[in-house]
């Protein structure tokens, strides 16, 4: 039996950039322009069937100007290397290593569920 080959961390990050991201939930301007993300309550069976719909979100999370700036982008129609740039276009030295971080943020805001990743622009078929 063959043991499967665990790819590096530079060849993870290097297949997220060309993954699009479209945000998946909803959120609010916050203070100074940054984005306050609305987290909903987690649903099942029972909390559909017997309790009401909650009137406000199960969590409120801020980001700071760089999320901020991420999340704008995360529209389905920029790669995540297309928002690695603008992020370097934008604020040069004070988000370096901007790759890395933002691949990273990406894969956190999916694995929450807030974003959802495509592997073609705005095209809602190829879901990853």
């Amino acid at each position: 039996m063959r043991k499967k080959q665990e790819k590096s961390r530079e060849e993870i990050i290097s297949s997220w950039l060309a993954y699009y991201p479209k945000r998946a939930i909803d959120a609010e301007e916050g203070k100074n322009g940054q984005w306050v993300l609305l987290v909903p309550h987690q649903e099942n069976w029972f909390t559909r069937r017997f309790l009401p719909a909650p009137k406000r979100p199960a969590a409120r999370v801020s980001l700071d100007k760089f999320g901020s700036f991420v999340w704008d982008l995360c529209d389905g129609h920029h790669s995540v290397q297309e928002i690695c740039d603008r992020l370097e276009e934008r604020f040069g030295e004070e988000v370096q290593p901007a790759v890395e971080r933002t691949v990273v943020f990406v894969q956190m805001l999916f694995k929450n569920e807030f974003v959802k990743i495509f592997e073609k622009r705005a095209s809602s078929d190829s879901e990853h």
